[in-house]
Formats: structure tokens, sequence, C-alpha cells
């Protein structure tokens, strides 16, 4: 048996080496020349492109060396391919003969990315990848965190491990579903298929990884595209539940999230109704916005009027928010596992509100400026202790601040008093 495999290596080897002396001699001339072409492919629909190709070149990938035997084709008979992109067709043949790709937008790379899947052409899959990671925008890089998530599982399934099921596709590039490599080839797999296939998971878990970095940079600026409405459910709370997606609050993650539930109604066509967003909408998703970071304000505003959570819900939420240091309240689908997740804040590394920040530390060092020489000499920003008690402008500044702090006393005071009735209300209402 290991001679057998060791056999198998060999042949491989030889194939890559033939393949690869080829394609830099002898087949670049063959591409999209009729001249010796012995197989016709027409691909598309409804716009059907016709493509000559050789047997020779196609069986170096064990999908296309599958396609052309019986019962798949009959010599003479064209190739019909109804669901794979002309275009992208076009680039895998361009590859396998000369060895190079032309990709000029990223919704080409993704097309021609879901071909080197389907036909195993690892290279291929490769400079597809490096493409995309080289020109992810804020409207491109869900489509991609979408595409790289999707082939990943496939992958991982026709290579015999256990995947979860692939949601559903983004219509952009659902025409190119690769079907189950034992449906088109009922052979064993051999040593080096087993390699092809680990080369293109680990290059689909780059991408995904480099996707899911770039969607933390710029996370308020993802959320608010309309590719947000597109995404499947899965990959949404996927997305949400990222301990460094550097959003400025959690709000921008419940109005992405409200805006996703009203387009799948629309889809579904549907009332516009909360019993209906609610339907389209499951736990994972709900509970993936971390609702205890929210302000009382920001919880008011957003997802207290939206029906999304019942009263219940609510009830515990805004008392938790309200009172952080008491004993947290629970109910069936917020239990305590959940409730810290919520309140569990996010590493914000690359922090959306810089902008905020960089204007506070303007204000505070000019304010230093206002009060020291105008020529800014190394101490001129700084006055002494007794000249600051001694001036008689300070000790009139200190008897303000002494009311500005009676009246914040006063106005922290009236904020208990209301936060006091307002759960004291809750309790009343919803138990």
């Amino acid at each position: 048996m290991q001679a057998e495999n060791r056999g198998k290596m060999n042949v491989n080897k030889e194939r890559f080496e033939t393949y690869s002396q080829n394609a830099s001699n002898g087949w670049r001339h063959l591409y999209n020349n009729e001249a010796g072409s012995d197989v016709i492919f027409l691909v598309g629909d409804p716009e059907c492109w016709r493509f000559p190709a050789h047997v020779d070149v196609l069986r170096q990938y064990p999908v296309f060396d599958a396609m052309i035997r019986e019962p798949w084709s009959k010599k003479g008979t064209p190739i019909h391919l109804p669901n794979d992109d002309p275009r992208a067709f076009d680039n895998v043949l361009r590859f396998m003969y000369k060895n190079t790709v032309e990709l000029k937008s990223v919704a080409t790379a993704l097309e021609t990315l879901a071909l080197a899947d389907k036909y195993m052409c690892v290279e291929l899959v490769h400079e597809c990848i490096v493409y995309l990671t080289r020109n992810l925008t804020v409207g491109t890089v869900l489509p991609v965190y979408h595409a790289a998530r999707l082939y990943g599982g496939q992958t991982e399934q026709r290579h015999g491990q256990p995947a979860a099921p692939p949601p559903p596709r983004v219509p952009d590039v659902a025409r190119a579903t690769a079907p189950p490599l034992q449906d088109l080839m009922p052979v064993a797999v051999d040593d080096a298929q087993t390699e092809a296939f680990a080369s293109m998971v680990k290059h689909y878990d780059t991408l995904l990884e480099y996707c899911g970095a770039f969607v933390d940079r710029n996370a308020d600026r993802v959320m608010a595209d309309e590719s947000v409405d597109e995404m499947d459910g899965a990959e949404l709370a996927e997305l949400f539940r990222r301990d460094g997606l550097a959003v400025s609050n959690e709000l921008v993650l419940f109005t992405a999230l409200e805006r996703w539930c009203t387009h799948k109604c629309r889809q579904q066509h549907l009332e516009l109704t909360v019993r209906n967003r609610r339907t389209v909408l499951d736990d994972a998703m709900l509970l993936s916005v971390r609702y205890l970071q929210m302000t009382a304000n920001e919880f008011l505003s957003g997802p207290m009027p939206s029906g999304l959570l019942d009263a219940q819900e609510t009830s515990v939420l805004m008392k938790q928010i309200l009172n952080r240091k008491q004993p947290r309240w629970t109910c069936q689908r917020l239990t305590e596992d959940v409730l810290d997740y919520m309140a569990r804040p996010r590493n914000k590394h690359h922090h959306a509100g810089g902008g905020a920040l960089s204007y506070v530390i303007k204000r505070r060092s000019s304010s230093f400026r206002g009060g020291g020489d105008q020529h800014g000499g190394a101490g001129a920003g700084c006055s002494s202790p007794s000249s600051e008690f001694d001036s008689p402008g300070s000790r009139a500044s200190g008897k303000k601040s002494k009311k500005n702090g009676g009246k914040k006393n006063k106005k922290r005071c009236v904020d208990g008093c209301f936060c006091g009735h307002l759960i004291y209300f809750l309790d009343v209402c919803f138990g």
C-alpha cells in the first residue's frame, strides 16, 4: 500500500513538472487557439461564450480530467457549463495555459475564485486571494468575507472533514457553486489532492482573518454600508461577536441589525411589522449586540422602542444599565452567561472615535497655552501654586467652581431619583 502511494506521488510530481515545463514553453501559444483543439466549452447562460481547449492541458487538473471522461462528455460534443461565469472561466483557462491571470476588479476576482475553488486550481486560488487582500474596501469586504467563509467550509466538506452547513450565498457570487468532488470524480483522494485541499483551506483561513481585521478597524463605516443587508444571519452574528470590533457604540450594530431585518422582510414579501421582523431574526443575531455597553439614552432611543426585545428582556437590560453594581436580573433568554457577554467591553485597539479624542487633546493643550507666556517658553504653560492661590481672580474662580460643584451634585441627585423611579416603574410593569 505504501509503495502504491509513493508511486502515485511520483506520478503527480512528474505531472506537475511536465505541466510547469509545458506551460512555460509550448502551451502559451495554444491559449484561445483552435489549432489542435479537441474540447469545446460553452460557458454561461443566457449569455454563452465558446472556449476551445486541449485535453493535454485539462488533464493536469483532476476535476477537468474527470469532466472529459465518459459519461460526462463524448468526443466532439461541446461541454456546457451554464452556471459558470464566462469571464471568470476565461481567467481559469488563461492561468492553466499561461500561468498568469489578469484581475481588474473585486467582482471578477470573486467569480474567478469561485471557479478556481470548483476546479481545484490551488495556485489560482492563491493569486485571487492575494488580489482581494490588496484591494479590500468598505463596500467589498463583506462579500469577500462571505466567499472565504463559504469556500473554506466547502473545501473541508470535500476533504471529508465535518463542517457546518454553508449559508445562502450573496447574489454577486452565487453562480459558481462548487459540486462535491466525489460526485464528479468517484475515485480515492490521493496524497497530492489531500495536500491541495490543505493548501486551499489555509488560503481561505488567511483571507478570513484578514477580512475580520479590516472590519474591526473600520467597523462604523462597514456596518453603515448596504452590503450588510445581503449578509447571512450567522455571518453577521459572527462579526458582531468579535471582541476587536471597534464600533463607536453598540447602537451602530443595533441600527445595522434593524436595517437587516427590514431588508429580509422585503425580500420575503412580509409586512414591516414588529412580529415579522422578529420572525426573520434569530436569537444568535439579536443577542450578539452588547446592550449593557450602551448608555441609558442609547438604549431608550434604539432597542427599547424597536420591539425586537420583549418586555421582560427590555426591563432586565434597562435595570442593569441603570444599576450596574446591583445583582443582575435574568430571564429565559438573558441568562448569566449572556449578560456576562453583553457587559464585556470590546478591545478597541483601533478605535473609530479617534477624531473626538484628538479634539479633546487639542482643547486641553490650548487651555494650557492660554495661561502662559505668548512666546511659549519651557515653563510658559504653568503657573506656580503660590501665584494661583494669591490672585483674586483665582479666588473668584474658586467660588464659581464651588457653585458649579453644588449644581452638579444636585443634578446627580435628581438623576439618581429619576433612575430609582424608573426602576420601580419597570418592576411594577414587567415584574
